[in-house]
């Protein structure tokens, strides 16, 4: 039951970077705390090893079509790279029940986001700037490098610390400073959350952590299952619909974990 679980999981992680880009690693966490009775701290491994890989594999096949889309993706890539191993220093003093609230605040946000994103709302200019409205140059992808460079940054830091939450600056950035339709900007973020999740894994090994290998292997491996099966879906599902059902799923997460922890704090002061 356990391994079919996780498969489920990998899945359905698989699917929503192959259709929009983006991990669904936002159920991954609390359902192997809460679930399957993970630690915060391996249950943060196995998002980051089963996200990584899944992207590693969506890369491979695109570099056998435009490496030019691409090219955005590895500036934010590189800017997670430094940001990211923060993220994972600070993870090991991080007490796990705020860890969990953190997490529940960044799903939030990441709800937040997409859900602007499905009602084809614009997002605050003073969180994410003014659309520039850039057009190709010279048939190649036209960007803007410094606040790529921020966006990544964010990003890398909080994928670092929790196993998830750069995703809520990851499209929005592409979208707002490159010339990347929705659809290859969803392609060139998996170039960004390779960077965020190898970065962050590689912190969080540094630091002694472990990362369960009999939960992360068949995760990992339905998650490249999700993501071919999500590639073929592509196209057939109107991308607004996707940004809604990820935007609720990430609000109901969200919630749920932030009225539990709250509720535990509670028990825990008046016991």
């Amino acid at each position: 039951m356990e391994t079919l679980a996780v498969c489920l999981l990998g899945i359905i992680v698989g699917l929503s970077l192959g259709l929009i880009g983006l991990g669904a690693s936002v159920i991954v966490v609390p359902t192997m705390v809460y679930g399957i009775g993970l630690s915060f701290d391996d249950a943060v491994g196995v998002s980051l090893f089963g996200v990584c890989f899944g992207s590693l594999v969506g890369v491979g096949a695109q570099l056998k079509v435009d490496r030019d889309i691409l090219r955005p993706g590895y500036i934010m890539a590189t800017a997670s790279l430094i940001t990211a191993p923060v993220g994972a220093t600070l993870c090991q003093y991080l007490d796990p029940h705020m860890g969990m609230v953190l997490y529940a605040l960044v799903l939030l946000f990441s709800g937040w986001v997409l859900w602007m994103r499905s009602q084809q709302r614009q997002l605050p200019a003073f969180i994410f700037g003014t659309p520039l409205n850039l057009a190709p140059h010279d048939g190649h992808v036209s960007f803007v490098v410094r606040p790529l460079v921020y966006a990544g940054g964010i990003g890398g830091f909080l994928t670092g610390l929790l196993g998830v939450g750069g995703g809520a600056f990851l499209l929005p950035a592409l979208l707002t400073y490159t010339s990347l339709s929705t659809a290859n900007a969803a392609r060139a973020s998996l170039v960004v959350i390779i960077g965020f999740t190898f970065a962050g894994l590689a912190g969080h090994l540094f630091q002694g952590n472990g990362v369960p290998m009999a939960i992360a292997l068949p995760f990992a491996a339905a998650s490249v299952a999700g993501l071919f099966a999500g590639r073929a879906l592509q196209g057939h599902i109107a991308d607004t619909s996707l940004a809604a059902f990820f935007s609720y799923m990430r609000l109901v997460v969200g919630v749920v974990i932030l009225i539990r922890e709250i509720a535990l704090y509670l028990l825990r002061y008046f016991a």
